[in-house]
């Protein structure tokens, strides 16, 4: 038994000594020291600690809880009779979980999730969520997380992020306030992004911490979707908060290992080679090569960590693409004298 607890059994313990004492029922000393919660007297002084928790503790059958089983569950019936007996938070937050089981399947039943996309129509059309406000763009911002590679590996998954989409921004969900840089990679299709552009959706966020969409297209190198999104004008040179620009990031991602065997060596040359193609790919495309991004006020170059990471041939390619390998060393001199 923890200190807490003890301290709190021998709290109520005295309390039921005390009214035994009322009827002369009481061990002798339990009424001082709190001996009634040990050995035996457990028996009596659980059941009063029972008591004594709020109810609100102790109960797990919630409304929320039910209406999302129903939801997991493809239960359509259930699900509305719930939405209809319950408030209005609980229908907007029944439309949030649909959403997000729809998009995001436990598994791929296309049944369980063809319910869970009727009862998410259902509680717009017939029982009146708004998608107009902060709960549109919710489900606008959980279409595009369910946008992974990962998470929706199948063409039926593409179908079903668009399907939901469009059928969010029908019902007046607003875009303005998504971000498709959000993704970690992103399936970049070109219905998805052209239609999330046009409701307002952006494609870059600088005050985020991580890479930009295109910056994660050319690192898993999907050239085409990198070349669709240049077309929809993402910025090549837009910065990480902490690691400047695109170039940088790449020079970053491989380190090489002293090749002790040709299992080494092979890896080492994997490395390379991916650099090399992530590296020419972004310099085609205007990346800066000195690592310059707007916000980007570190002195770090994708020069130096190339070389830094024993990359010669990424140094040498960077180089040719136009990068200044004295770039770095006059910025620290220069940050230094102001």
């Amino acid at each position: 038994m923890t200190g807490a607890l003890r301290v709190r059994s021998r709290f109520l313990c005295r309390v039921l000594a005390l009214a035994l004492l009322g009827t002369g029922a009481a061990p002798a000393g339990a009424a001082t020291d709190g001996d009634l919660c040990t050995g035996a007297g457990l028996l009596i002084c659980v059941p009063v600690m029972a008591l004594s928790v709020p109810a609100a503790l102790l109960k797990t059958d919630t409304p929320e809880r039910r209406i999302e089983k129903a939801i997991w569950d493809g239960r359509t019936d259930a699900a509305r009779m719930l939405a209809r007996q319950g408030s209005p938070a609980l229908r907007e937050y029944a439309l949030q979980a649909a959403a997000r089981l729809h998009l995001n399947p436990p598994s791929q039943d296309e049944a369980k999730s063809a319910a869970q996309f009727e009862i998410a129509r259902f509680l717009v059309e017939e029982e009146g969520v708004s998608l107009s406000g902060q709960t549109g763009t919710q489900v606008l911002r959980m279409a595009v997380d369910a946008s992974s590679l990962y998470a929706l590996p199948r063409p039926q998954g593409k179908a079903r992020q668009l399907a939901f989409v469009r059928f969010a921004l029908g019902h007046g969900a607003r875009a303005d306030g998504v971000s498709l840089a959000h993704c970690t990679v992103c399936n970049i299709d070109a219905d998805f992004l052209s239609t999330m552009l046009a409701a307002g959706a952006t494609l870059d966020d600088p005050a985020r911490d991580h890479p930009a969409l295109l910056n994660q297209a050319i690192f898993v190198q999907d050239d085409a979707g990198a070349e669709r999104l240049i077309g929809f004008g993402a910025d090549i040179n837009a910065a990480a908060a902490r690691s400047g620009n695109l170039l940088y990031g790449i020079a970053d991602t491989c380190t090489l290992k002293p090749a002790a065997d040709k299992a080494q060596q092979d890896r080492n040359q994997a490395c390379v080679d991916k650099t090399l193609a992530r590296a020419r790919f972004a310099l085609a495309h205007g990346a800066e090569p000195n690592g310059r991004a707007p916000g980007w006020d570190g002195c770090a170059t994708p020069y130096e960590q190339a070389r830094r990471n024993h990359n010669d041939a990424l140094a040498d390619v960077l180089l040719q693409g136009g990068a200044d390998a004295d770039f770095g060393t006059r910025c620290r001199a220069a940050t230094a004298a102001n």
